[in-house]
Formats: structure tokens, C-alpha cells, sequence
């Protein structure tokens, strides 16, 4: 799910903000939800994911588990936070920007600290336990400039949109090595009530081995769902896969 960490799209119109500013406001008394991560439709973990809005400030918490039988074979957890600056109780608004992401977490029998510090709308350092290793096609971190850290890209689409300013984004996403450039196209009406789909793509632009920035871009699909009153709120993301999808769905309630 960190991969479809997108950017923000400005609310157009008055409807647009009067719909934009309601869904500040209940974001700061907390938003929350759960994703079932599901890959060949098989149940593989979850992934919390809470964001405050308060102020000139956010801040998004997210934690992960794995499930299953992925559980058994390679175990797996995460624990992540970012925050930083939201004009006008918005983390969408021009001006934005991220400051602080830290994550910990383990797979097979590695554990993993990772923290990302921004100054001005740039990298300001990563670090990392244990250090990342050397490699002739890594990127210095400090010259990456205007991209969102995986989950303040994320938390932006968790937030609840008017239709007016569902998808039609692009931003930048750095993770401490690898930068990529995800963007949405524009929401269509899938036929079932109040969802809409939007076709996204996830293009390498550095820090990856040259054979994988030759490889196409990754695609996939996100889902909103909701009313006028509401806005729409972030459903599903749907991965393709060689094997079927990997999936992160909404959990009801």
C-alpha cells in the first residue's frame, strides 16, 4: 500500500472547498481505517492507518502485520509515522510539506529502522538500521527535492474528497533510496453506486538497478466510494499481478 502514495489535487470551485473544508474538520478528531491486504485472493495481513489534521500540522500513524500463510513463511510487521505542515488544517494545500518519517519493522529475521528528515521541501538525511549497503546506481538523498515520504502520500489519499478533486494527480515519492512518480488519471463511474475508478501508474525515477528502470511501468487501479454529504473516501487499490491481483480493500465499520 505504501507504493500508491500519491500527491495532492487542489479543491476547485466553492462546493469543492466547502467540501474540502468539511472533511478537515473531521479529521481532527481523528480519522481512521483498516486495509485487508489480499494477494490471489488470499488474505495476507492488514494495515491501520490513522490521520489528525489540526491546525497548520498532520500527522499519520500506520501499522502493519502479515497474516496467514505469509505470516508463517516469512513473518512480518511494520510500525510508521509521519507529520508535518498542512496550511489551513490541509494536507492537500499548496505549501504543504512533509518534515519527519520514521518506520520500524521486521521481515524473516531482519528488523528494520528507517527515518527520513526533510528542511524546506527537501531531503535532509536518511537514516537507516542497519545502513544501507553501497550501490553504483544509488541516488544521494539530499538532492531530492518536492517528493512526499510513502506515508504522507498515502494519508493524502486516505483523506476524504469531493468528486470535483478525486484523481487527476501526480506527485513524487522517496523511501530513503528509491524515487518514484506516481500518478492517477481521471475518475470514471464504475456503474455501482457513489465508486469511482481511477487508472494510476508508478514510474521509476531513480535509485533503482538499470534493468529494472527499463521494466514498464507498474499500473493499477483505486476505487473511491461515497456520497456528495461524505465526499468520497478511499476504497480499494488493485494491484495486477501474474498470478491475479494483490489487493488492499477498505474494512467496513
Amino acid at each position: 500500500l505504501l507504493l500508491v502514495g500519491l500527491g495532492a489535487a487542489e479543491a476547485r470551485g466553492p462546493e469543492a472547498g466547502a467540501a474540502a473544508t468539511a472533511a478537515a474538520s473531521a479529521a481532527v478528531s481523528g480519522d481512521r481505517a483498516v486495509f485487508d491486504l489480499y494477494v490471489g485472493g488470499i488474505r495476507v495481513g492488514d494495515v491501520t492507518l490513522a490521520m489528525d489534521l489540526d491546525g497548520d500540522r498532520y500527522r499519520i500513524d500506520a501499522s502493519g502485520e502479515a497474516s496467514g500463510f505469509l505470516s508463517s513463511l516469512v513473518g512480518g510487521r511494520f510500525e510508521a509515522s509521519a507529520a508535518g505542515r498542512a496550511p489551513g488544517g490541509d494536507a492537500a494545500a499548496p505549501g504543504a510539506a512533509p518534515e519527519i518519517f520514521r518506520a520500524e519493522g521486521s521481515f524473516l529475521d531482519d528488523e528494520i529502522q528507517l527515518e527520513i528528515a526533510f528542511d524546506g521541501g527537501r531531503v535532509a538525511s536518511v537514516t537507516a538500521e542497519p545502513p544501507y549497503d553501497p550501490r553504483p546506481w544509488a541516488v544521494d538523498p539530499t538532492t531530492q527535492a518536492g517528493v512526499y515520504d510513502p506515508l504522507a502520500a498515502i494519508g493524502l489519499l486516505l483523506r476524504a474528497r469531493p468528486d470535483g478533486s478525486v484523481c487527476a494527480m501526480s506527485a513524487d515519492v522517496f523511501d530513503g533510496r528509491r524515487r518514484v512518480r506516481a500518478s492517477l488519471g481521471a475518475p470514471e463511474p464504475t456503474g455501482e453506486a457513489g465508486e469511482l475508478r481511477c487508472t494510476a501508474t508508478i514510474a521509476r525515477v531513480a535509485g533503482f538497478k538499470p534493468k529494472m528502470m527499463a521494466k514498464d511501468d507498474i499500473e493499477f487501479r483505486v476505487y473511491y466510494r461515497g456520497g456528495a454529504a461524505e465526499g468520497k473516501r478511499l476504497h480499494s487499490v488493485v494491484v495486477p499481478l501474474d498470478f491475479g491481483a494483490a489487493t488492499a480493500v477498505r474494512r467496513k465499520g
